[in-house]
């Protein structure tokens, strides 16, 4: 069985981060859709808020700092691959490119500053998924939820 295959919903944290009208995508170098371009993200490390997640995952396929001033939103996917199915939920955080300070992870091939036109256009069939689409169209039209509306809790059983 495919070690990709996630029947059971799963989180995912990102980070659509812009620097001058342009935003900062990786192109993926493994799994089902290598080749493809996507949002720096990824799965939570245990005991990382999805902040925190959001953050490391932004500069480990990068290279680059990452600040981020609120939550651009939650997208649900489902997607159906030949023989099996992934269901994620992606909390995206809007974020503002900083320094690049090491080189991106070896699961990324490139990296590349696009304009939301190029989402639009040229790169429409080159995108992981289509929910991308939307994140930059809310970028552009100003969404963000603050970051309190997440609350954290740490208990011992």
């Amino acid at each position: 069985m495919n070690k990709f295959n996630y029947k059971q919903p799963f989180i995912v944290v990102g980070v659509l981060a812009e620097r001058d009208g342009k935003f900062l995508f990786v192109q993926e170098a493994d799994g089902p859709d290598a080749g493809k371009w996507n949002i720096p993200g990824g799965t939570l490390d245990p005991g990382e808020t999805l902040a925190e997640g959001a953050v490391r995952e932004f500069c480990e396929e990068t290279g680059h700092e990452v600040s981020i001033d609120g939550i651009l939103g939650l997208y649900y996917i489902t997607k159906e691959y030949p023989e099996w199915e992934s269901n994620a939920l992606r909390v995206v955080f809007r974020g503002v490119v900083g320094e690049k300070t090491s080189q991106p992870s070896e699961d990324i091939i490139q990296t590349r500053w696009v304009d939301s036109k190029e989402v639009q256009g040229a790169l429409r069939d080159e995108i992981r998924s289509k929910d991308i689409t939307v994140m930059v169209k809310d970028f552009q039209e100003d969404k963000i939820l603050p970051l309190d509306i997440i609350n954290y809790h740490k208990e011992k059983a």
